[in-house]
Order: C-alpha cells, then structure tokens, then sequence
C-alpha cells in the first residue's frame, strides 16, 4: 500500500504529548488542530524525496516504503502542501520547522515553504554532508549531501547557537597549552605580565559534516532512511529546550523521537506503517497498547520462519546470523548486549512451541560458541519437558538458557529481558 493509499478515516486522534501515533498523519494533524494550534514547539520531518524508488529491506527485500508518484512532483507537491500547511498552523508563534530532503525536490519544497513561511523566516539552508557515501558514478558527481531546510515561525524564535572545537593545525599549534578540564590556552606576556587566553570554539555552519550510518552500526535497525542521531542532536539542541515540545510528522524508525526523549523535551510521533510503529515502540520501550490508531490483533499478523527471526533481533538488538538459512548450528542471531547477562548472546527462534530437544540443540550450540548463556524465542510457547531440561542443562553444564514466548516478547524492552514477573505486571497496566 502507497503513503497515499492510507486511510484511517474513522479514527479521531486527541492530542497527547510523548505519544506515538499509528495513521495517516494529514487525518491527524487536522485532529490536532482543531483543539491545540500552535502548540508545537520545533517540528522535524523527513518525508518521502520523490526518489521514484520502492525502499526496501532485509534479505527478502520486503518493501518498507513506495516513493513513486503518480504525476512525478505534481502529485508530490500538492501532497505535501498539505500536510506541510497542517504543520504550519500547530506549530507555535516561537516555533521552528526543519524539513529534510535531497536533490529530487528541494527547489520545489523551497519555494513552497518560501510562501507559507515567508522569504523572511527562512534561516538557513543546511548540508548534510556524508564523507561516507560510496559509489562510483560514470556520467555525474557522486550524490553525497541531504538538505535541511530551516524556518522559524516569525522573529521570536528559540535558538541556541551550536559550536565545533577547532581543528586547524597551526590553530592548535599556538594555543599548546592544556588545563585540567582539557581546554586549550597560549600564554602572551603583556606588562610584564604572564596571561591566558582560551581557544574559542567556532560556530557551527550551515555544512555538517556525519557520516550516514554503517552496515555495522550500534544504531542501525534495518530502516533504509534512518537518520544518525547525532544529526537530530543537532537540530534539537539548536532550536529547542528542555521540557518543549517536538514533533515528526514522518516516523520512519523513530530517531527524532529517540533523540528528543533523551534530552528531555516532550515529543510526538506520527507514522503511518503499524509494523514501523512497532520498530518505534521497540526503540523507545512505548508498549504498544499505547500507539493510537494501531489494533494489535487486526494489523499484526503473526510472522513465522525467517520473517519471525528478523522481528526478534530488531526487538532484543541483535544481528542475523548470515548462515541461518542453513548450517547455522542452531543459532539463529546473536544478541549485542544485555546488562544482566553480558554481550554477543547466541540466540535460537522457534516458529513452533519450544520442546525438550531444542533446548539440548541450543545448549550445544552454546557450549561449542563457549558461552554460558543463551536466548530461546519459541512463538508456541514452552513445555514443561523443556524447562525441565532448562534446569538440568544448567546444573550439568553450567549454561544459563533465556526463554520467551510471542507475547512477552512483544512486549519486550529493546534494553533486554523483562524478568516474568514484570512482564505480565507490565502487560496488566
């Protein structure tokens, strides 16, 4: 289904900060402003580019977003004009709005925030540059920026000027002195007197120099349009303070939302997929009875074999074993880290109840990796013959085995395991 094909008439959106949202955000953004105009204080958007590409990911290429428009950028601009109009009257007086795109359809996004906005509150128009980005293109230039585009609502606007440390060479030559809190100085003698003087960081630019996020990345979740955090660092920072609040329009895999928890600012989410929701939700340990506009039992179906494996690495942050299609000597991904129980936690997902001899496959697999400790997944559940040979497996090897259903699962923090007890007091709130 196409970004223009979603349809959430029926539901009616209140407005509630550190919210996700699950629907059509134009529906929600007029909900929104039918009770609560200008109550956003600094609005961040990543929308579709008009790329005229289906994105897609995992080894199945399952498709997470239809970039194709029907009308090329015709279609395109009226479908942003409206919602960009919605953005415009919930954002606050003192407001500001960053709207990311690229090369495709910055010019046109330019001009028609130029006449909402007005040519006066434009700010600045900011390169995103990745030194990163590789390719080898024949016939252009290797595409290697995004554009930022900045606004602010009228003159009174929060700012917070942003600042890099200095790395010239020859800078860093003649301030060669260090204090105890790092800070460089040079010593000049005026009057017969030694005295200090600090080197300043300078103000940050309209070009920002972050790399885009690698294959091996601790943040990636396998969204293809992922932004790096420290990117929304940066604008959060800039244009907002603590205890205001943000909010994206455009969800995708929730780093806006990510970034604006983690410095204290209020925050909502829209996003139009239930199963990015979800990749949302897991990221920012929301249960998802909380997500307006998503039904667990009418928009997720279970997922099985291979599909159910990917789903579990992205809810317990873990990597895909690239041999699991076959010789993957029963372990299915490898968990990065959990706080109670280490790192690199070799794990197994069942699309069936767990049983007796999967534990002793797993235990194998574990003893032969040379860990103590390891993950079950099993959609079915466990019987009772396998947790009895959870026990056994842990007073004759010494191998500490993890299991977990669909359902506490689900509802799992992406920090790690719930104890079981948590789980269902969790799940009852």
């Amino acid at each position: 289904m196409g970004l223009n094909e979603m349809s959430f008439d029926n539901e009616i959106f209140p407005f509630k900060t550190n919210t996700l949202y699950c629907g059509d955000n134009l529906k929600i953004l007029r909900d929104f402003n039918k009770t609560h105009k200008e109550s956003i204080d600094l609005i961040y958007i990543d929308p579709p580019f008009s790329s005229n590409d289906i994105y897609t990911a995992g080894k199945k290429e399952k498709e997470i977003f239809n970039d194709i428009w029907k009308g090329k950028y015709k279609h395109y601009i009226e479908w942003m004009k409206e919602r960009i109009y919605e953005l415009y009257d919930i954002l606050d007086n003192t407001g500001s709005f960053y709207l990311h795109c690229d090369y495709h359809v910055n010019a046109h996004l330019r001009i028609l925030c130029d006449e909402l906005f007005r040519p006066n509150n434009f700010r600045n128009e900011i390169i995103w540059h990745y030194k990163n980005k590789v390719g080898r293109p024949t016939r252009k230039f290797l595409s290697d920026y995004d554009t930022i585009l900045f606004y602010s609502k009228s003159d009174d606007y929060t700012f917070n000027p942003q600042f890099v440390e200095i790395d010239n060479p020859l800078t860093l030559k003649r301030y060669d002195k260090v204090d105890k809190n790092g800070k460089r100085y040079k010593i000049y003698h005026t009057g017969g007197v030694d005295r200090r003087t600090y080197l300043k960081p300078k103000s940050m630019g309209c070009i920002w120099e972050i790399n885009i996020l690698s294959a091996n990345s601790r943040e990636r979740l396998g969204y293809p349009a992922q932004k790096p955090e420290s990117l929304l660092e940066l604008i959060i920072k800039a244009s907002s303070n603590e205890g205001n609040t943000i909010l994206d329009a455009f969800g995708g895999s929730g780093t806006t939302l990510k970034v604006a928890k983690d410095l204290n600012r209020n925050w909502i989410g829209i996003e139009y997929d239930p199963e990015n929701c979800e990749t949302i939700a897991n990221r920012m340990d929301y249960p998802y009875k909380n997500i307006i506009g998503y039904d667990y039992q009418k928009t997720r179906k279970d997922i099985i074999g291979h599909e159910y494996e990917e789903y579990v690495a992205n809810v317990l942050g873990g990597r895909l074993n690239p041999k699991r299609f076959r010789g993957d000597n029963g372990i299915d991904l490898c968990v990065y880290h959990h706080e109670k129980y280490g790192k690199n936690i070799p794990t197994q997902v069942k699309s069936t109840r767990i049983n007796k001899n999967h534990i002793i496959l797993l235990a194998d697999a574990i003893e032969k990796d040379e860990k103590k400790v390891g993950f079950i997944v099993g959609i079915g559940g466990i019987i009772k013959s396998a947790i009895d040979e959870i026990v056994i497996t842990k007073t004759d090897k010494n191998i500490t085995i993890i299991h977990f259903d669909k359902k506490n699962l689900d509802i799992m923090s992406p920090k790690g395991v719930i104890e079981d007890k948590k789980i269902w007091d969790y799940y009852k709130k």
